[in-house]
């Protein structure tokens, strides 16, 4: 879990000193969000789901500690995701309602960036 607690810290503290006005956010601790925010994150679709014991996470080890070390960003134009450490060590996601792949591309190069 020391490996996942470092990953978890360079990627929270890149993303958190974002100052670009289309990528600055927030970033929440999964293990320490409250129930307002956990809500929140589910009811956007924002949130990656809590292992079970028939998860694929469970079965392969990536579950270990859950939810510790494990978080999400996004930013405060609900448009770009990153999720640390669920699966991959950082996913990022970029999205835009009208089909405008330039403008989602571009803002996911400049994310991954950070």
């Amino acid at each position: 879990d020391t490996e996942r607690a470092g990953v978890e810290k360079v990627v929270s503290g890149a993303l958190m000193s974002i100052t670009d006005p289309d990528l600055k956010g927030k970033y929440y601790k999964l293990g320490e969000m409250t129930d307002e925010q956990r809500d929140f994150l589910l009811g956007k679709g924002y949130l990656f789901q809590i292992p079970t014991a028939r998860n694929l996470l469970m079965g392969a080890g990536a579950a270990r500690n859950w939810p510790a070390n494990r978080g999400i960003f996004h930013n405060d134009n609900q448009t770009a995701l990153a999720w640390c450490n669920e699966e991959d060590h950082c996913r990022i996601i970029s999205m835009k309602d009208g089909g405008d792949i330039p403008d989602v591309f571009a803002r996911f190069a400049n994310l991954s960036k950070a």
